[in-house]
């Protein structure tokens, strides 16, 4: 630790317990003097990497499907089949009126966020359900039982942590099977 952060730790501390004068009678190793540069140096180097995660943003469902069909888009002229790539919206908020109106038109919860609708091997096309990739959101009961009798129909499907997973399970769809 240089001495300029050293010094910036210790007025720190000093200005906490200055504060807190309790702070400073319960916890005497807390006082500058009684603090190993070095030692705190790797502690905040240790924690670092976790600290730097707990506040870094993570993209919602709705970014990484925007990421997923932008991917898509720039990669056509690779895989031609990704024209065929689409989304059915039937997450989100919506007025009551118009969630009845969806309902009424046949809109069924729980179905599948992304279609390809390109028959490879055995299957008839691919469905994913795509969730965060901090994986902090999980597949519904419904969601489930929708990617279940979609196999068991002949479908491929996944549940995709965030665009990079989609991606793979997609590039994978279109060159493996």
């Amino acid at each position: 630790m240089s001495k300029y952060r050293k010094a910036s730790a210790d007025a720190t501390i000093a200005e906490l317990l200055e504060r807190n004068p309790d702070l400073a009678k319960e916890n005497p190793r807390l006082h500058p003097c009684a603090i190993d540069g070095q030692l705190m140096a790797s502690a905040v180097a240790a924690m670092g990497p976790a600290l730097k995660s707990a506040f870094q943003r993570v993209p919602t469902e709705h970014e990484e499907q925007v990421a997923l069909f932008q991917w898509a888009e720039a990669n056509e002229a690779q895989y031609p089949s990704l024209a065929m790539l689409a989304a059915i919206p039937n997450g989100g908020y919506r007025p009551m009126t118009t969630a009845a109106m969806l309902k009424a038109e046949g809109v069924k919860a729980g179905y599948p966020d992304i279609l390809l609708d390109v028959a490879r091997g055995p299957y008839h096309g691919l469905r994913i359900e795509l969730k965060r990739a901090d994986r902090s959101n999980h597949a519904t009961d419904a969601q489930r039982e929708w990617l279940t009798k979609l196999n068991f129909e002949g479908y491929r499907v996944a549940v995709c942590y965030g665009a990079q997973e989609a991606i793979k399970v997609i590039t994978d769809y279109l060159t493996k099977i």
